[in-house]
């Protein structure tokens, strides 16, 4: 018998000092799209990648119009915890950052309330207390240690302070075991968490989350 157990991670506070939600949503998520395409194709096909690199910066100036300066990349966190960064606009970092507005801090979040159990048919909260930061949320990652078994048993998702839900992975992972101990969540990674192939007892080293957290916490205040 299969059965169903629910993850909820809840910020108590979530970002840094950046612009609101990007104006058209559309765009947004064009630019992000090719983001990750140039992410894939840099090393097999350079010319491409950079075709569709300026492709996302003539859609992020029309959307940022006032930030469209290179810069540093952010970091992201780990060890089962949170991080949020205000970077320039960038295209590095381990997971392709592509981000704007005028540098911030980089914070990370660790779990403080240690293992939780996450019994059968049941909804297992964690909240991460986040402090330190601006008004303004702009770049979530969200690193979890989740050991179980079958995990597409599993529905993860992360709400914040003001009670946005985003789901993280829900029925993800198939009959595999622990694929997200130690899994980082980031826009920006290349893997979707729909088609990444999960192997049994190996955890996915980023993916993903089902939507966008950068979208869907933006401009809100932490």
């Amino acid at each position: 018998m299969f059965v169903k157990s629910s993850l909820t991670l809840a910020l108590a506070s979530l970002a840094t000092t950046l612009p609101a939600v990007a104006q058209d949503k559309a765009a947004y998520n064009e630019m992000i799209r090719l983001q990750q395409q140039v992410n894939q194709l840099a090393a097999t096909n350079p010319a491409l990648a950079a075709q569709l690199k300026l492709r996302a910066e003539a859609i992020h100036q029309l959307l940022f119009p006032t930030s469209a300066t290179l810069g540093s990349s952010p970091t992201n966190g780990g060890g089962g915890g949170y991080s949020a960064v205000a970077a320039p606009y960038s295209f590095s970092g381990p997971c392709g950052a592509f981000n704007s507005g005028t540098p911030g801090t980089t914070l990370s979040f660790p779990n403080v309330n240690g293992p939780i159990a996450i019994l059968d048919l049941s909804t297992v909260f964690d909240t991460l207390p986040v402090s330190g930061l601006g008004t303004q949320t702009f770049d979530v990652d969200l690193t979890v240690a989740i050991t179980h078994t079958w995990c597409s048993d599993l529905s993860i998702v992360l709400t914040s302070p003001a009670g946005t839900i985003v789901p993280v992975a829900t029925a993800r992972g198939g009959a595999n075991d622990n694929v997200f101990n130690g899994t980082l969540f980031d826009d920006e990674s290349a893997n979707s968490v729909a088609t990444y192939p999960y192997v049994n007892g190996v955890a996915a080293p980023d993916l993903q989350p089902e939507s966008s957290f950068n979208f869907g916490f933006a401009g809100e205040n932490p």
